[in-house]
């Protein structure tokens, strides 16, 4: 409960926090302004930052992540899932 307490007050892009262990987590969080417009592809988000998007929401209905070719847009919330040491490095 403290990690969750800790994420969600730490930032106001952070909208949920699941611990799937004791090191690994998913986040709720806006897409960084850096990747509006841009396609999951083109980000390289797995090998740039050891994290996937598993899922994005709209309008409170979440649909999982099955396409590369996903551009991220204003507005949603996206699902990242990955080492809390990776999901920290994006200094949300």
């Amino acid at each position: 409960m403290a990690k969750r307490t800790g994420w969600r007050f730490s930032s106001q892009e952070v909208f949920s926090y699941f611990e799937l262990s004791p090191h690994y987590a998913i986040l709720e969080i806006n897409p960084p302004n850096s990747w509006l417009d841009k396609s999951l592809s083109d980000l390289h988000i797995r090998s740039k930052h050891n994290l996937n998007v598993i899922a994005y929401k709209i309008n409170e209905q979440v649909f999982p992540m099955t396409s590369a070719s996903y551009v991220f847009k204003r507005g949603e919330h996206i699902y990242l899932a990955g080492a809390e040491k990776d999901l920290m490095k994006l200094h949300l």
